[in-house]
């Protein structure tokens, strides 16, 4: 993939992740001085790291995280903002869901959107709100818990996480109980 490849496919992940309007306002508001570093930004952080296949998401946020005590960021701040990023990717992606048309239902169902069944008609309002409900009380306590936790101890665990399981699956492999 050449810079120009890069460049672009790192510019649809960032606007995927950040919107529009974020990233509207980010190029508005290039200088001299920072457009060199956008679009370094641009091609390796969003086109290189955030798109490469087989990186899960979790490995991102950790990144994210890490980014930010990077440039000074403390724990908390840096947990939450990896957090609000997570939401707002979560939140587009169910919005786009919630209007896409229901597998298996029947074409002819007519809707506001032309024959396609959404979400809320397959599962109903209390069903939806109820999920709702539960999944925000629960990433609450969920970001609350991480956040003390982090504080406290830190990311070593994670790196020590992060470093036995990869051991075990690549031993696995050896071993041939894995096949890569």
């Amino acid at each position: 993939m050449d810079e120009k490849e890069r460049y672009e496919q790192g510019m649809k992940k960032r606007r995927q992740v950040l919107g529009d309007t974020h990233v509207d306002r980010a190029q508005a508001n290039r200088t001299d001085f920072t457009s060199d570093f956008q679009d370094l930004i641009t091609r390796y952080a969003w086109g290189e790291i955030w798109t490469r296949p087989g990186l899960p998401a979790h490995t991102r946020s950790l990144m994210t995280i890490c980014g930010g005590l990077l440039v000074g960021l403390s724990i908390r701040a840096a947990v939450e903002y990896s957090f609000l990023l997570g939401v707002l990717t979560l939140t587009a992606a169910t919005a786009k869901d919630a209007v896409g048309k229901v597998k298996g239902i029947d074409p002819t169902y007519d809707t506001l959107f032309g024959g396609t069944k959404l979400m809320i008609h397959e599962y109903g309002t209390t069903t939806l709100l109820v999920g709702l409900v539960a999944a925000a009380i629960s990433a609450a306590l969920a970001v609350k818990w991480l956040v003390s936790y982090l504080q406290s101890h830190g990311l070593a665990c994670f790196g020590w996480y992060r470093i036995v399981v990869g051991v075990t699956v690549a031993g696995m492999i050896l071993s041939g109980v894995l096949t890569a």
